[in-house]
This record gives C-alpha cells, sequence and structure tokens, in this order.
C-alpha cells in the first residue's frame, strides 16, 4: 500500500462510522393534526350515490397508558365545520393503531414496514398479502413508501397503502375496502392546508370536493346523467336528462383512481357513446364535470 494510501484510510474509516451512526429517519406521520384527507364515499346501485367527507386530527385521549389522537370527519368539506368524532388512533414507527371502542381493545390498522410476501391479517378470515412496495411522489417531491396488497387467496382487485397517508381505498380502516355495498376511497392529502396528494388528477387538476358551489340549479339539472347498460360489456351508453347548454368533460376512472380516458361532449349533447370493450373487468367511475367543476360521478362495473 502506498502512503497516500496509508493517509487516506483514516478517512474512509471516519465515513463508514458516520455512515453507520447515522439514524433511519423517523417514518413519516399519519397520525397528526397538520394532516387534512378529503375521500369520496359512495353507495347504492353501481355505487352511484356519493358525497365528499374530509378527515382531520385534533386533541387526545389517553387509554391504558397509551395517548389517542381523536379523528374528526365532517360532510361540510368547504367551509371545514361541524366536525363530528370518528375515532382514536395512534402511531408507533410505521404502525398505526386503532382503538376499538365496542370491545375495548386495539387493532392495527396499519404496518408500512412490511415486506413482500409478508401477511397482514384484519380479521380473523380476512388476511392481505403485500405483492409489492414501490414509491409515489408527492407534490413538493417527497417520496412516500407505497404497498400493494391483495386478499389471500383471491383474485380480488389490490389496494394500496401509502406511507403516512393511508390507504386509497379503506382509507383509515384497511377493512372498510371490502364492505361491497358501499365505497370509501381518498380524493386529496393536504398538510398545513397545503395539497401534497391527490388521486384521479385530469388536466383541470385535482378534484378534492364535490359541491354545486358556483353551478346553477338549471346546470345541476344537466348533470343528471345516467347510464346503461350496468353492468357493460362493450359499449357504455350515457343520456342525460337534458342537453347541456356548455360543453362538459367525461372523464373514465379505474376505481383505484387512475385515469383512463376524456371525452369532451359540445353544448347541445345530451347522449354520449364509450367503447369500454378494451376494459378489464371491474369498477369504473365517470366522472362529469363543467365550468372547471364536477357536477356528477357515475359509477359502472365492466363485465
Amino acid at each position: 500500500m502506498t502512503r497516500y494510501g496509508l493517509l487516506l484510510m483514516p478517512f474512509f474509516f471516519w465515513l463508514r462510522a458516520l455512515s453507520i451512526a447515522q439514524p433511519n429517519p423517523p417514518p413519516p406521520k399519519m397520525v397528526d393534526e397538520n394532516n387534512q384527507w378529503n375521500v369520496l364515499f359512495s353507495s347504492g346501485p353501481a355505487y352511484s350515490n356519493y358525497r365528499t367527507l374530509a378527515f382531520k386530527f385534533q386533541d387526545t385521549l389517553h387509554i391504558g397508558g397509551q395517548v389517542y389522537h381523536k379523528l374528526w370527519s365532517t360532510y361540510d368539506t368547504l367551509a371545514l365545520s361541524g366536525f363530528s368524532f370518528t375515532g382514536a388512533y395512534r402511531q408507533e414507527q410505521g404502525k398505526v393503531f386503532q382503538w376499538n371502542s365496542f370491545n375495548n381493545t386495539e387493532n392495527l390498522a396499519f404496518d408500512f414496514s412490511l415486506t413482500p410476501g409478508d401477511t397482514f391479517i384484519i380479521e380473523p378470515n380476512i388476511s392481505l398479502v403485500v405483492q409489492a412496495i414501490d414509491t409515489v411522489f408527492l407534490l413538493n417531491g417527497q417520496g412516500r413508501k407505497r404497498l400493494e396488497l391483495n386478499l389471500a387467496n383471491n383474485s380480488w382487485d389490490a389496494v394500496y397503502w401509502i406511507e403516512g397517508i393511508g390507504g386509497t381505498t379503506g382509507v383509515f380502516n384497511p377493512s372498510s375496502a371490502f364492505i361491497f355495498d358501499s365505497d370509501n376511497r381518498l380524493m386529496c392529502f393536504s398538510q398545513n392546508g397545503e395539497l401534497q396528494y391527490f388521486t384521479g388528477a385530469s388536466g383541470d387538476g385535482p378534484v378534492c370536493v364535490y359541491h354545486s358551489t358556483g353551478i346553477s340549479e338549471e346546470e345541476i339539472a344537466e348533470g343528471s346523467w345516467s347510464v346503461f347498460p350496468n353492468p357493460a360489456c362493450n359499449q357504455l351508453f350515457l343520456q342525460g336528462r337534458k342537453a347541456f347548454s356548455q360543453p362538459a368533460a367525461f372523464l373514465l376512472y379505474h376505481s383505484t383512481g387512475q385515469l383512463l380516458e376524456r371525452k369532451d361532449s359540445k353544448a347541445g349533447d345530451s347522449r354520449l357513446e364509450w367503447d369500454i370493450s378494451a376494459l378489464a373487468p371491474g369498477l369504473y367511475f365517470l366522472h362529469i364535470r363543467q365550468k372547471r367543476q364536477a357536477v356528477q360521478m357515475v359509477g359502472f362495473v365492466k363485465r
């Protein structure tokens, strides 16, 4: 070894010791009062009835020596008033725990430390298996771990967990992703009042709240569209109660929130035909937008 190598050896040992000594950064906080979620709830035939809820954490509960943060929700997603208590959660590193007030026990709601092949037990008869892990990026450029999970021994559509945010379905409770007479899906996630992540993005920007502010009653009536047949195989038809007086956008989303296709209607249109033969079987949503605002969302099933 040359004398230059001998001189550099202490420097390399110092670098190695420094890298070992560096602690891992703490996982992003899902249970945090700076966070807010906007979630779309749908129910009824083909999930055609929908509403938006906003969620946030505020105040704490002390139960069994643990500190839980209270989760609050409201239908008033514009003024953000009238919040109601929804549940209690705490976070310990990459694990999020939910307090079950019915039987006074604690449930593990999310475990972001899982690796591919690991099994997560929701209930005695419901287990999820981690299929893959990748990274999604927030609007500020920060990367977040995303887990893809499937029901064990079942081909049901995958569900996704994003570290620090929760599930894109079953946002706060993974088991609610498998309640088949209703559905809840993440629309937007904000921190300190700033939008950080959204699903179903389009050229018009994110949709975080479905409401009729700024849209006249006449335009709301124009937005009363129905789809048939439902379920559908190859062709889907959309029929409006009356013709649009202004152009409208129809955006087709997969149930995971992925934007697949967009069609634009002209003023005077009241009927639209959509070729869905290439779509995989599953649940889809059509977002109808006018004046850059949501007028209606219609769900349908592709066979």
